[in-house]
């Protein structure tokens, strides 16, 4: 005859094994569709309680199909993260007093991306995973290991629709003078934010039939659709603003920054700009202008 157990116990014990099964990351995405290209979305966690030394972290992963969810993927394919008080700044309670549950935001606003990699918002379209970790320091203040808290949680997001793409315009004149600074007018009727426009040699291209195909090289210059300076209007260098569907760019020296291939002035040639739709490699998301030259 087996021995009997109170009701409490019994709660209590299936209370902690549900618990246990909970910990980590879970991106709020009840309908478990694709999240919509440029769109913000919340990761909610659970951890142990908290301790001396240790700094919780939810991550964005680029998810690989050989890779288990319940190991830590590899450091090269971190695209975001934000410390369990949401935000990549010191969280002001120490780590003895940190949630054991909660939620983040990964967007624009807070800073999520992980400048490192050159990462940036919004994601491309793709597979990924969130998960959380715990940071662990020494004494020295020097980080000795990353914990795995449970598993991580896979999710995808929806490439910019082909609508988006086709239906956006981008025009220049047909010859620009060297060392005049570029006037380019851009349609977007969809838009996101970080949308930018980047001038192509049209020897770094592949050309099929008169248009640009294939994902783009490196850029000779660029700027943002809706920011004037390559830095943004955010910290982290991103552009939040997205408003209005026609905007013209002015592409000149102060668009050399941030960028280690731009150059001013433009050489002789023939030149594409094109609007980018991600704003992470790959650049495959495009709409071109006709060719121009810089004489």
């Amino acid at each position: 005859m087996h021995p009997t157990k109170s009701l409490a116990i019994l709660l209590s014990s299936l209370l902690t094994v549900t618990e246990a099964q909970n910990l980590g990351a879970t991106v709020n995405n009840p309908s478990n569709k694709p999240i919509k290209h440029g769109k913000q979305f919340t990761v909610n966690f659970v951890n142990n309680e908290g301790a001396a030394n240790t700094y919780a972290y939810v991550a964005i992963y680029i998810s690989r199909p050989e890779d288990p969810l319940n190991e830590f993927p590899d450091d090269a394919l971190v695209h975001s993260y934000l410390y369990d008080c949401d935000t990549q700044e010191d969280c002001s309670y120490s780590p003895e007093d940190a949630p054991t549950s909660g939620s983040v935001k990964f967007s624009i606003k807070p800073l999520s991306d992980y400048s490192e990699n050159d990462k940036y918002f919004p994601l491309n379209g793709g597979n990924y995973r969130a998960c959380l970790a715990n940071e662990v320091y020494n004494d020295a203040d020097e980080v000795v290991q990353d914990n795995l808290i449970g598993s991580c949680d896979e999710f995808s997001v929806r490439a910019p629709k082909k609508k988006q793409i086709k239906r956006a315009k981008v025009t220049i004149p047909s010859v620009v003078a060297q060392n005049i600074p570029l006037q380019v007018k851009v349609k977007t009727p969809v838009r996101v934010v970080n949308q930018w426009v980047g001038i192509y040699n049209i020897n770094d291209l592949t050309i099929n039939g008169n248009k640009v195909t294939g994902p783009l090289p490196a850029e000779k210059l660029w700027g943002y659709t809706h920011c004037e300076l390559n830095t943004g209007n955010v910290p982290g260098g991103s552009c939040g603003k997205k408003n209005g569907k026609k905007k013209t760019i002015t592409l000149e020296k102060k668009n050399t920054e941030e960028c280690e291939t731009c150059e001013w002035p433009l050489q002789k040639g023939t030149y594409v700009a094109c609007v980018n739709f991600n704003t992470n490699e790959l650049f495959d998301k495009y709409k071109c202008s006709s060719q121009f030259q810089i004489a």
